[in-house]
């Protein structure tokens, strides 16, 4: 009898993306990331990670090989006052998307208060 493998398609390749963010300003921010490719955001369910120092914060994001991924950050209390796409990824951002594939790691993005 001759036996014959069914091989189930494999599932998207996995990968790890690290963001790096330093925050300068005197208020905490909340930040979010947000796919391009499909309705994923990071940390997903309605939470965002809270940054009250002005330290380098590294965000790694477990994400699909391919995946655009943008970052959006805002002063906690006042989304007016937003880096990258802003609270919920509505606006329109240069330099704050990059790729998902090889591990990467983000440059630092400065929060920097105007």
């Amino acid at each position: 009898m001759l036996a014959v493998a069914v091989l189930a398609p494999s599932a998207a390749s996995a990968d790890v993306m690290t963001w790096k963010l330093r925050s300068f300003s005197k208020n905490a921010i909340e930040v979010a990331f947000y796919s391009q490719n499909r309705r994923t955001e990071w940390p997903g369910g309605g939470k965002v990670y809270v940054n009250r120092t002005y330290d380098t914060v590294s965000y790694p994001l477990t994400c699909i090989k391919g995946e655009k991924i943008c970052y959006g950050a805002w002063l906690k209390g006042n989304s007016s006052r937003y880096w990258g796409m802003g609270q919920g990824g509505k606006q329109k951002c240069t330099n704050c998307c990059y790729t998902c594939g090889g591990n990467t790691s983000t440059q630092i993005h400065n929060l920097n208060e105007h």
